[in-house]
């Protein structure tokens, strides 16, 4: 079997394979899946806003200066844990989906997830560190 080593030549030839077939089940999958993948992304992004608010009031009720408000300080450090996790996530797992194939990176993608989504939702104590940490491992795996 040959391989094509050009990246540009091989991605010319598989558009050209879409732009052959014959509308079908191929295609829809193909919106389908780049759809989801929209959809959490941006539904992650801009849902950390209403996540920060609650915070507060959970984890902040009894502070001495603005009760039920996160400080900003910490509202940041959530925030940046979200977006910059997205962006690493999708530019470090699309390198190595490059190099290692979309399937192989799909599943480890899918362990990630499953794992940091776990571990934010075990976030029972206010160490805002173990927070962001687990946050930006969730959003690198979603990012990607």
């Amino acid at each position: 079997m040959w391989q094509i080593e050009d990246p540009n030549e091989r991605r010319r030839l598989a558009l050209a394979e879409i732009d052959k077939a014959p509308f079908g089940w191929y295609h829809v999958r193909a919106v389908v899946v780049a759809g989801i993948g929209f959809f959490t992304d941006a539904y992650d992004i801009f849902a950390i806003n209403l996540v920060t608010a609650m915070l507060g009031v959970v984890f902040w009720h009894s502070a001495k200066s603005k009760p039920g408000i996160i400080p900003a300080s910490s509202d940041t450090a959530i925030k940046v844990a979200t977006s910059g996790g997205t962006v690493i996530g999708q530019v470090g797992f699309g390198i190595l989906a490059d190099i290692l194939g979309r399937k192989k990176m799909y599943g480890l993608e899918l362990i990630l997830i499953i794992i940091a989504t776990l571990a934010v939702g075990c976030h029972i104590s206010k160490t805002l560190l173990y927070y962001t940490d687990s946050l930006f491992s969730l959003e690198s795996g979603v990012g990607a």
